[in-house]
C-alpha cells in the first residue's frame, strides 16, 4: 500500500491536454469542412446553451478542484493522491472534473455551431476512460482498498 501512495497513478496523459487537443481538433475539422448543427439563421438560442453549459461546466470542474483542495490532495492525476475526496461533487460523480471539461466542450460545440466537435469528444472520452481513469481507479482501489470500493459502489463514475 505504500509503494502505491508514492508512485502515484501511472498516468502519463493530462487530461486537460486530451480536452483541448479534441477542441482545437474538432475547431479544425469545422475550419475545413463546415458541418453545422443548426442553419446560421437559427443559432441565437444555441449560442444561448453553449454558453450556459460552458459556465456550468466550468462552474463544476472549480468547485471539484475546491473539493480536492479541501481534502489536501493534488489535482494533478500524475501526482500521489493523499486523501480519498469524497464531499462536493465527489458525492455524486467520481470525475466531476472531467465531466465538468467534457460540459465545457458540448458548450463550445453548442455555441461555435459545429458537429466536428461533439463528435471529436467520443473518442477523446474513450481515451480518456481507458488512458487516465482507469489506471485512476486501479490506484485509488489499491490506494484506499475497502474505503474505495464503497466509494465507487455508492457514487457513478459520471453523473
Amino acid at each position: 500500500m505504500k509503494e502505491a501512495a508514492e508512485r502515484g497513478p501511472g498516468i502519463f496523459l493530462r487530461p486537460p491536454l486530451i480536452f483541448a487537443f479534441t477542441i482545437v481538433g474538432g475547431l479544425l475539422l469545422q475550419r475545413l469542412r463546415p458541418l453545422l448543427i443548426a442553419p446560421p439563421g437559427a443559432v441565437f438560442g444555441l449560442r444561448v446553451a453553449g454558453w450556459l453549459l460552458m459556465a456550468l461546466g466550468s462552474a463544476l470542474a472549480v468547485w471539484a478542484l475546491m473539493a480536492l483542495l479541501r481534502v489536501g490532495t493534488s489535482p494533478i492525476p500524475l501526482r500521489p493522491t493523499r486523501a480519498l475526496a469524497a464531499s462536493g461533487p465527489y458525492r455524486f460523480s467520481r470525475n466531476p472534473m472531467y465531466a465538468g471539461m467534457t460540459v465545457v466542450c458540448v458548450g463550445i460545440a453548442l455555441t461555435v455551431n459545429t458537429v466536428w466537435l461533439l463528435a471529436a469528444l467520443v473518442p477523446a472520452l474513450l481515451l480518456l476512460r481507458s488512458a487516465v481513469i482507469a489506471k485512476e481507479e486501479r490506484y485509488l482501489s489499491e490506494r484506499f482498498g475497502e474505503a474505495y470500493r464503497d466509494y465507487c459502489a455508492r457514487v457513478r463514475r459520471w453523473l
